[in-house]
């Protein structure tokens, strides 16, 4: 059993995940880009996205995964995930 517990960022949109990505980066004292960038294994985007990251760590063998989602938006990131990430996962 290979599992992932982490962090992960899901916004609707785009701009809802540049906001989310915006408010870390501000409490880091530097840019998007910046934060981002020391982040490169942080899975954040869309519910699309999401699902390719995840099918991403299924192909290395993780087979439990534990989902992190940032504090004060866990409660829309729950809802993006349970609405669109797992009936996505669940289909394939």
């Amino acid at each position: 059993l290979r599992s992932h517990f982490g962090m992960f960022m899901i916004g609707e949109t785009q701009a809802d995940v540049d906001e989310i990505a915006d408010e870390y980066a501000a409490r880091a004292k530097t840019t998007r880009e910046e934060w981002l960038r020391a982040r490169p294994h942080l899975p954040i985007g869309t519910p699309d996205r999401i699902v390719e990251r995840i099918r991403r760590y299924a192909a290395l063998g993780v087979s439990y995964l534990i989902p992190v989602f940032p504090y004060g938006r866990d409660r829309e990131s729950v809802r993006l995930f349970s609405r669109d990430v797992i009936p996505e996962l669940r289909s394939a």
